[in-house]
């Protein structure tokens, strides 16, 4: 081979190696981004995969790039010529790989993306509440049917009593049409150590992965839901995952945290649910316990400031600025789990299984009277 040749066969190994470089993005499609209908474990996925394939791709790029920086000026014919064109081989090999996965992974998006946007069927459920911690039970009726909800209450009430569960006295049976309780266990500190504390930090996923009655929630549409203590981690994950559908929202002493306050939020302002209503009675130790709770892991601080109303209420008001709270007194100054007792709630929010008999303006129709009002959120 004269000297001719051998320049410019080594010059023609240098551009290849540059143009493979350069040309990594143009052989490997773009990676597609997650799109934001997608939420949960399936967004999770994907956006790990995304990272995987990014960290493959600079990765792939480093590999390229020492490749040119040995091979640019090695002599033709030599030996370095040969583990350089070998080494050329190996990684066309590995991006062709690359490639293949990319375009894999992107194909998942696209199928993500149609199921996410196309339009989910709920079945109507008319009032729905969600109980919280140590509760394992449900009831499901239609609005028609008063004896079918008369045994139904009676079962339920059974369960609970043999459960040694006081929770019973707390629904109002004939206002709700769906009642469910998703937890671990009847015992309280079995739950809360088994579920409860998991949802703290995965804003209410744990229950939605890991409880099979949560199953029943699933495809449900209601007009109200009502969410007491953990119910309200269950409630906000079934919302945000789209699982279910709601109108009004009424939390009742709920386990919070503030992500969890801002992902209220932002149900609110993405039109998802109407409204939020937090409701807090004085000395109930859930609200201000679990905020502070995921402070001091979040922190290594807690606020002691927060079993006060004002401060709790301010932090509310801060992290979620469309939720609506109201509090109610309840006890002598010390923080007791009778003040979180949804029997005491019910009370103090005054819901009455009946309109009382006032009438809404307006709603007038000729030959006929105005329309009853309706009890407030329970």
């Amino acid at each position: 081979m004269n000297l001719a040749t051998r320049e410019l066969a080594g010059t023609l190994l240098v551009c290849f190696a540059l143009l493979f470089y350069e040309g990594l993005s143009a052989q490997v499609p773009e990676i597609a981004g997650i799109p934001t209908c997608l939420t949960g474990p399936p967004a999770e996925n994907l956006s790990a995969r995304r990272a995987e394939l990014l960290g493959r791709r600079d990765q792939l790029k480093s590999q390229v790039a020492a490749h040119n920086s040995k091979c640019t000026n090695v002599p033709a014919g030599s030996a370095a010529e040969g583990t350089c064109r070998g080494e050329q081989g190996e990684l066309n090999s590995q991006v062709s790989s690359y490639a293949a996965a990319v375009r894999e992974f992107n194909s998942q998006v696209e199928a993500a993306k149609s199921s996410c946007t196309s339009e989910r069927q709920y079945k109507p459920s008319g009032n729905g509440f969600v109980g919280g911690t140590t509760w394992i039970a449900g009831f499901n009726v239609g609005k028609a049917d008063p004896a079918l909800i008369a045994k139904s209450h009676q079962l339920l009430k059974q369960q609970m009593e043999l459960a040694g569960l006081p929770y019973g006295s707390g629904i109002d049976f004939e206002r709700y049409n769906f009642v469910i309780g998703i937890g671990a266990s009847t015992g309280k500190f079995t739950d809360l150590r088994k579920r409860v504390v998991f949802d703290e930090f995965s804003r209410g996923q744990f229950s939605r992965e890991h409880q099979e009655l949560y199953d029943s929630l699933k495809g449900r549409q209601f007009d109200e839901l009502a969410c007491h203590s953990n119910g309200a981690m269950v409630c906000l994950a079934a919302l945000a995952n789209k699982d279910i559908k709601a109108g009004r929202v009424a939390l009742y002493g709920p386990q919070l945290t503030r992500e969890s306050i801002q992902m209220w939020d932002e149900l609110i302002r993405n039109h998802q649910v109407e409204s939020v209503h937090v409701y807090i009675n004085q000395n109930d130790p859930v609200p201000p316990f679990s905020i502070a709770f995921g402070d001091l892991f979040l922190n290594a601080r807690a606020d002691v400031a927060l079993l006060k109303l004002t401060t709790l209420d301010r932090i509310i008001n801060e992290e979620g600025s469309h939720l609506l709270v109201r509090n109610f007194s309840c006890g002598e100054g010390t923080p007791t789990l009778a003040c979180h007792d949804m029997a005491v709630y019910k009370s103090n929010r005054g819901c009455v299984a009946r309109p009382a008999g006032g009438t809404v303006p307006g709603t007038a129709l000729p030959g006929k009277g105005r329309l009853a009002e309706p009890p407030p959120p329970c």
